[in-house]
């Protein structure tokens, strides 16, 4: 598999995440059944605990988008670089739903093999997500 195999993965699986109906799709479009998910602080690192943790946030941000801004590709290795969009209209950890819409950046790396992404780090906005969510 190449570039363009990994990059179609991504895009489907991003399909999949934008899509309420077909969330759970978004982890088996990209990701290998074994897959090492990096960057989720009090989850395990595996796809089980990356599916409580966009669990909780689906639950948080049910309308959540995610918008490709950029795509740096090379070898088995893509980083793509995104903007995610949503509306608190759920609890997000101690926090009561405040109705505000925010939006924040992000910045994954992404190993593949055999067209599936095997190895994920990530980060985003954590500071300007909560700074939206609390009017600062």
């Amino acid at each position: 598999m190449g570039i363009r195999e990994n990059k179609a993965a991504l895009l489907d699986s991003i399909e999949a995440f934008n899509d309420p109906k077909d969330r759970q799709r978004y982890f088996t479009a990209l990701y290998t059944p074994d897959a090492v998910i990096h960057s989720i602080p009090g989850y395990t690192p595996d796809l089980d605990g990356f599916r409580k943790y966009y669990g909780r946030l689906w639950a948080a941000f049910p309308d959540m988008r995610l918008n490709l801004e950029d795509v740096v590709a090379e070898g088995d290795v893509l980083a793509p670089r995104f903007t995610g969009t949503g509306t608190n209209t759920g609890p997000l950890g101690d926090m009561a739903p405040t109705g505000k819409r925010v939006t924040f950046a992000g910045m994954t790396v992404l190993y593949f093999r055999g067209g599936k992404c095997f190895e994920r780090w990530g980060i985003f906005d954590q500071m300007g997500l909560m700074r939206q969510l609390r009017g600062g």
